[in-house]
């Protein structure tokens, strides 16, 4: 994965709902290794989708839903730090 060797979920005491730009979602992260943490991954759900929020940029990044980002989340972590979003 890059310079990012872990990842830290929220418990489920710390997580927080996030709204920003019109968009409410739940930041899911508590510390990525090398990265920013907020935004990093969230919870649209409303969409019941997983996301990247690029605050800097003002964007959001669709990824896919819990089920398949369970399923290879090293393949959605890669993404999200390669900025490969097409």
């Amino acid at each position: 994965m890059s310079d990012c060797n872990s990842i830290e979920f929220n418990y489920i005491t710390n997580i927080k709902e996030v709204s920003w730009n019109g968009h409410s979602f739940i930041d899911l992260i508590s510390s990525v290794d090398n990265y920013w943490e907020e935004g990093f991954l969230v919870w649209f759900k409303n969409e019941r989708k997983l996301a990247f929020v690029d605050y800097e940029h003002e964007e959001v990044h669709f990824l896919c839903s819990w089920s398949k980002f369970i399923k290879d989340p090293s393949f959605w972590v890669s993404k999200i730090i390669n900025f490969d979003f097409q």
